[in-house]
């Protein structure tokens, strides 16, 4: 397989691309679709409480697994607690099942 992508460029190059962005994205590299589903599942969970105020702990307990299945570059990780957050991460894992998808 690998010897058809150097044959043909275009692919070659798209799947160049979207690696290098990815590593430098995505830290343990391109993730599964059963670990982004995973992911998935706790920002699903986060999106049921999250407007109540009253689950300060029990968001940070989600964020944190959240974190620990979908790995991020950054200094310091944010409690997921508003709809921005949740809408932010969604798209995230959308980007992902594409590059995952593409791979």
């Amino acid at each position: 397989m690998l010897f058809l992508i150097k044959n043909d460029s275009n692919l070659y190059n798209i799947t160049y691309n979207i690696r290098m962005y990815s590593y430098n994205v995505f830290p343990l590299g391109v993730l599964t679709i059963g670990q982004i589903n995973k992911g998935q599942a706790v920002l699903d969970d986060i999106s049921r409480i999250v407007d109540d105020k009253n689950n300060k702990k029990e968001l940070l307990s989600l964020s944190n697994k959240f974190f620990t299945l979908i790995p991020h570059i950054t200094e310091k990780l944010k409690v997921i607690n508003t709809r921005e957050d949740i809408n932010e991460k969604n798209e995230l894992l959308e980007y992902m099942r594409g590059v995952s998808n593409k791979i």
